[in-house]
This record gives structure tokens, sequence and C-alpha cells, in this order.
């Protein structure tokens, strides 16, 4: 997963990455959320990420990444219930855009 300043890219092995975009009110967090849950759904043991920033990402933008992707809240049985997604969380630097690859956006509000 890379934070950049105007989107988050999701990738998945295998699948072409999910892009969700930067509102006017900050990162779409459900969006992220809902991916990761989808994502886990395919690969329920795997228990790791990569979140890659941009230099200059807010710190509290990588706080509320990080949690979005560790945890979510799901209903089970009508019971709102917190569910593990990955928690264990490396982070590191993003690779440049190249503009000749860049994909297309996705994920409009």
């Amino acid at each position: 997963m890379i934070v950049r300043a105007d989107r988050i890219v999701v990738s998945d092995r295998g699948n072409p990455p999910v892009n969700i975009l930067k509102i006017p009110e900050g990162y779409q967090l459900d969006k992220l959320s809902a991916e990761m849950q989808r994502i886990k759904a395919l690969v329920p043991d795997k228990t790791d990420v990569t979140i890659l920033l941009e230099p200059d990402i807010p710190y509290d933008d990588l706080i509320q990444a990080m949690d979005t992707v560790r945890s979510a809240r799901i209903l089970r049985n009508g019971v709102s219930v917190n569910t593990e997604l990955f928690p264990d969380i490396s982070i590191g630097d993003a690779p440049p855009i190249e503009l000749s690859t860049m994909p297309a956006a996705q994920g409009e509000p």
C-alpha cells in the first residue's frame, strides 16, 4: 500500500492496483477498510502489510492508515465486533511516481 498526497494505492499480488482518491475531507478510510477486508477474505492467514509513504505525509494520516489496515468493525450475527485484518505493519518510503506508468484513478467519491 502506498500513501500518496492525493490517493492511497492498494496492491495485492495478481490484481491491478486500486486507487482510493483523497477528497477534501481527507483519505477515504471507509473505502480503504473495505478493500483491506476484501483482500483479507482472499488471504485469511496473511497478517502483514507494508505501508509506503510519500515525503511530507502527515503523521496523523499514517496513524489513521495503520489503524484502518490493522482491524475493522464488522457485523457478525447482528453484533458489531472488531476483526483483525493485517496487524503486522512495516513502514517505508514510497517510490517516486513514474507518470508514464501511473494507473488511472478509481474510487472517485
